[in-house]
């Protein structure tokens, strides 16, 4: 008589038991695609992002479905997003204009330039064709020390004046004078005053042009005194030589 009770007893308990097989599954299953859906592997900075099917990137803290902004490294940065430092224009020749610069200096370098005979102060010369210089005034001056290594004391001042009787210009601002005095001729230094002035950079066809220089020396050596006109590499150093004015 206790048969059919006993098997609707089996039966309820094994639907029982089915329904919980089942919801275990699907909650393992539920919880498998969860944490595939949440796990983080880690980043450069130790949080890592998070790569979900589509594409989006998660911080691990919003709620489902919320995207967060993804950080570039710095190897995804566009070369194009950094500005390029600023660079000055190149003021060096062209190759070619160079090298041909070099070789005119070298070999402006190897050509011998001997001094010329001295003449008298009042004398003048002919540094090249078409080109004369003569030494004008000279007076005793008391020079000013206005530069480096420039120091105030005795001193002579005198003028320099060249004349191009050429048909062209010629370039007049690379001069170098200098100044010996003494039997021993000692160089001289130059002084910035008083009312020295160079020459100009070039002297035109048919023209003059007139430099003013200031020396400090001794009177002691003012009874041989020789003053050195360079006028260009490929012409001899003139040389003016006499006494000149003492000062008091």
């Amino acid at each position: 008589m206790n048969q059919p009770t006993e098997r609707a007893g089996g039966a309820v308990r094994n639907k029982t038991l089915l329904i919980i097989i089942v919801v275990i599954a699907f909650a393992v299953a539920t919880g498998v695609w969860a944490s595939a859906l949440t796990a983080r592997p880690p980043g450069p900075d130790g949080g890592g992002t998070v790569a979900v099917a589509t594409g989006a990137a998660t911080d691990g803290t919003d709620g489902p479905g919320t995207a967060a902004p993804a950080r570039p490294s710095a190897a995804a940065v566009s070369p194009q997003s950094v500005p390029a430092a600023t660079v000055p224009a190149a003021t060096t020749l062209p190759p070619s204009q160079a090298t041909a610069k070099a070789k005119a200096d070298a070999a402006a370098a190897r050509i011998p330039q001997p001094t010329a005979l001295p003449l008298g102060l009042t004398e003048k010369s002919i540094p090249e064709a078409g080109v004369t210089a003569t030494v004008g005034s000279i007076e005793a001056v008391t020079g000013d020390a206005q530069g480096p290594g420039q120091i105030s004391g005795p001193a002579i001042r005198f003028t320099l004046t060249l004349a191009n009787g050429g048909s062209t210009a010629i370039e007049t601002g690379k001069v170098v004078v200098n100044v010996e005095g003494g039997t021993d001729s000692s160089p001289a230094i130059q002084l910035s005053g008083p009312g020295a002035a160079p020459f100009p950079e070039s002297t035109g066809a048919g023209k003059t042009s007139t430099g003013t220089f200031v020396f400090l020396i001794p009177n002691d050596q003012r009874d041989k005194v020789r003053i050195l006109f360079n006028y260009q590499v490929s012409s001899p150093i003139v040389a003016f030589q006499g006494a000149v004015p003492k000062g008091a």
